[in-house]
């Protein structure tokens, strides 16, 4: 382990782990401090099937261990550099500790970085000054290796819910056209995010910032993103995604809009005619973002034609 601790025991059951060495009260060989890393090796962990499941699944070949927080604060575990898809759980318990109906479970994870990306597990929980945390790790599914706990606990800083502070905006985009719908938003970190389109999950989308990079017909849609952390939740605004291939016309009071799905970083030229027959060029036009060309002219001309091309 890192912090030095010549002592510090895991156990393969929580009566063992209460009676060992790891309890305060007949100890202090306890997992203390602020950061610290602690490896175990779960090969020749025993199996408890009375003990309670992780996320909804049984714990397997699991270690318990002890920590006493050494001050109040917010202790996010992680199992990054473990050596195989990890279970991680944290509990608390009531009264005197006597069994498993004792435990009250306080924060969970089955191998997904608290995001979802199946990587390693990761939790976070709020501690009290002197008061004693079990964790528990193990194999998913069985699997057996070695397992390394690292935890970081933030002291004396309340968790701040995550909030939006740059909306997502809506786009009309060019067919084909690669576009990015983003996000920003603080928090206590680390800060999750979820992308959703017309109310269904997009698996993947877990990043500030969605890629849509050759957008068709079914890209079309409203799309905002979830974002989470320990203390919550909270959801953009939705942003409505438009998808252009062939011209259109929008009618404003007054105006008319002529639109022109084109190439973004290229030059276009505007002209206008009254009878096909003859053009007059008024206009150098650049696309928008995404890759839309956009004309504008009065509805008091009523044989107005525009077209749009390369010069």
């Amino acid at each position: 382990n890192s912090e030095g601790q010549q002592y510090a025991l895991a156990r393969s059951k929580i009566a063992d782990a209460a009676q060992s060495g790891l309890n305060p009260a007949a100890s202090g060989n306890v997992n203390i401090g602020y950061n610290g890393t602690q490896i175990y090796n779960t090969t020749n962990a025993v199996i408890d099937p009375a003990a309670p499941s992780i996320c909804g699944v049984p714990p397997g070949a699991a270690y318990w261990f002890s920590y006493t927080a050494p001050a109040t604060g917010l202790l996010s575990v992680d199992t990054g550099g473990s050596a195989i898809p990890t279970l991680l759980a944290a509990f608390t318990y009531t009264n005197q500790l006597l069994n498993y109906s004792n435990l009250v479970q306080l924060a969970c994870d089955n191998n997904s970085d608290g995001t979802g990306t199946n990587t390693t597990s990761f939790i976070q929980f709020e501690v009290t000054n002197g008061e004693n945390y079990f964790i528990v790790a193990s194999g998913v599914n069985g699997a057996r290796g070695v397992i390394h706990i690292n935890y970081s606990l933030a002291a004396g800083v309340p968790p701040s819910p995550p909030v939006v502070s740059s909306q997502p905006r809506s786009l009309t985009v060019g067919a084909g056209t690669a576009v990015a719908l983003s996000v920003t938003a603080a928090g206590t970190a680390p800060v999750a995010y979820q992308w959703w389109k017309n109310n269904a999950k997009i698996r993947s989308a877990t990043n500030p910032t969605l890629l849509l990079s050759k957008p068709a017909a079914a890209d079309a849609g409203t799309y905002f993103v979830v974002v989470t952390n320990y203390s919550g939740s909270v959801t953009s605004t939705p942003a409505q995604v438009s998808v252009l291939s062939n011209p259109q016309v929008i009618t404003y009071p007054g105006s008319l809009v002529s639109i022109f799905p084109g190439v973004r970083g290229y030059q276009y030229t505007a002209d206008s005619s009254s009878d096909l027959g003859s053009w007059n060029q008024f206009s150098s036009l650049f696309p928008d973002y995404g890759g839309i060309l956009w004309v504008t002219n009065s509805t008091t001309n009523n044989n107005l034609f525009v077209r749009v091309h390369t010069p």
